[in-house]
């Protein structure tokens, strides 16, 4: 599988496995089955979260000019131990949930060019929709008794929204140049 993520790889180990237990033992197939649901949603979760911190990173050495001292001084205040505020990973309203706190963090122009971006592209919406699923199913998991918690999702079809996912977490470096760069244009002493 070429460039195959950590979660990929994890998932590739649960079909293997499952593959090898005999069909009649149905008890020790819903216990790989269970756990490995478990697994892969916290393994979904922490590559998100690792990936999404590395685009702002990135992003801000870009922006810059790789100055160590503001890295880490972004890094330490602004990036670590923070994530999980960047997101509401519960929305409440019927149309859906929206990364609209998390675009608001870098401006009201960001917020208002991505939120214009997502109403006219339904499957970045519908990605924006899984991974912050993932992100509330992860802090279910893990603040509800993890081993008594029960994960209704099953692990194809965690595989299947982490898959979806990717798509948002995959672009946030991109569209955050990209809308630097517009806005840098729009502000240029001669307006190009």
């Amino acid at each position: 599988m070429p460039d195959a993520t950590p979660v990929d790889l994890l998932y590739q180990d649960y079909q293997e496995l499952i593959e090898k237990i005999d069909v009649a033992e149905i008890s020790l197939r819903e216990t790989v089955r269970v756990n490995f649901s478990k697994s892969l949603l916290l393994a979904a979760a922490s590559y998100f979260e690792e990936r999404v911190k590395s685009h702002i990173l990135d992003f801000a050495g870009r922006s810059q000019g790789n100055n160590e001292l503001i890295l880490e001084f972004i890094r330490k205040k602004a990036i670590e131990f923070q994530y999980h505020t960047f997101f509401e990973w519960k929305d409440g309203k019927k149309d859906g949930k929206n990364a609209n706190k998390f675009f608001g963090l870098f401006g009201d122009d960001f917020r208002q060019e991505m939120v214009r971006y997502v109403r006219e592209d339904s499957e970045y919406a519908n990605a924006i929709r899984e991974f912050l699923h993932i992100g509330n199913q992860r802090n279910l998991l893990v603040h509800q008794n993890y081993a008594q918690f029960s994960l209704d999702s099953t692990p194809e079809e965690i595989y299947a929204s982490y898959k979806v996912a990717l798509q948002f977490v995959d672009s946030i470096g991109s569209h955050l140049a990209r809308v630097s760069a517009d806005l840098a244009r729009r502000s240029a002493p001669d307006g190009s």
